[in-house]
């Protein structure tokens, strides 16, 4: 409001739903879940699907100051509902908190992909930011220089995209594993060497509508991708075991424990030869499936809260 910051209670919400559960990306007063909770009821949506364990098990033990304000969490996966239930069970058992499996709102809504001809393969690579045992799972300096050099390898037969993490470089820096001079350079060579660098800001999926194979370390856009059908060379990070969810995903994808096992892959993509396609179709739809009408439901859910509610 003339670009100042107006008072949430001037709203007289009902409900404030939040993406994220980092609290430090919202300093300013009256925004935090600490002060919100006093007025309204919380909603929680998670930014990124947890795909793995660990990711859920470090959120309910790092960030119990946010999850405990937290009214109604539609959650990624009915394993994730039963984690944080069993977590807050006090206040589950009391109707304080409510955690919901509904389904995952991007999961249900089709990707417009482009279909177009094209000669070459166009690989997208997404790298982790960190290299944390909890939180970490990224090749970044591993790979920065082998995915440049795939130009040189497979010339006019791909096309080359890049889209670090936010905190990618970022991070590395703060760490002391590569410098400001070294990420000004690097990013001048993948300039130079025809490798699209994707704005980190940009719309999740506007990235992925034309590319045929993606290359990633562990992350959230994992499932989202492979929503498309397409193939994905995983990086794998052994700490990342995954949910049963998403444990017939992972088999769906070409797992990668070396730089050797990714231009193994590539190889056989790049000429065509894809033998998980079948089942990864099959597995698509069955993810589908769990999502569908996911917003609806949601939505019906805060209706029906409402309603019950105003009955009281």
């Amino acid at each position: 409001d003339a670009n100042a910051l107006m008072d949430l209670r001037q709203l007289e919400p009902d409900y404030v739903f939040y993406q994220s559960p980092y609290e430090e990306l919202r300093p300013y007063p009256g925004f935090t879940s600490n002060e919100v909770v006093q007025f309204a009821k919380i909603c929680h949506v998670s930014y990124g699907a947890s795909l793995a364990h660990i990711f859920v098990d470090r959120l309910i033990e790092d960030l119990p100051n946010f999850y405990r304000n937290i009214y109604l969490f539609f959650c990624s996966a009915a394993t994730v509902k039963e984690k944080f239930t069993a977590a807050y069970s006090e206040n589950a058992a009391m109707g304080y908190q409510h955690f919901e499996f509904l389904g995952y709102p991007i999961l249900s809504q089709e990707l417009e992909l482009d279909t177009s001809e094209h000669s070459a393969k166009r690989i997208l690579w997404t790298p982790r930011w960190s290299y944390d045992a909890r939180i970490g799972g990224s090749h970044f300096l591993e790979y920065k220089d082998k995915f440049v050099a795939l130009h040189e390898k497979y010339g006019d037969k791909v096309e080359l995209s890049m889209r670090p993490h936010i905190n990618t470089f970022r991070d590395l820096q703060a760490k002391g594993l590569i410098s400001e001079a070294e990420v000004a350079e690097y990013k001048k060579r993948l300039k130079q060497n025809n490798v699209e660098l994707h704005s980190m800001q940009i719309e999740l999926g506007d990235e992925f509508r034309d590319k045929d194979i993606l290359l990633s370390d562990y992350s959230s856009i994992l499932i989202v991708y492979f929503l498309t059908g397409r193939p994905i060379i995983y990086c794998e990070f052994p700490n990342a075991v995954m949910m049963p969810e998403y444990q017939e995903m992972l088999e769906c994808m070409y797992i990668a424990r070396s730089w050797e096992d990714v231009e193994r892959y590539l190889d056989d993509l790049i000429a065509g030869n894809d033998p998980l396609f079948e089942r990864r179709q099959a597995a698509v739809e069955k993810i589908r499936a769990a999502h569908a009408n996911a917003i609806d439901r949601i939505v019906g859910r805060i209706i029906d809260d409402f309603n019950a509610a105003r009955e009281d």
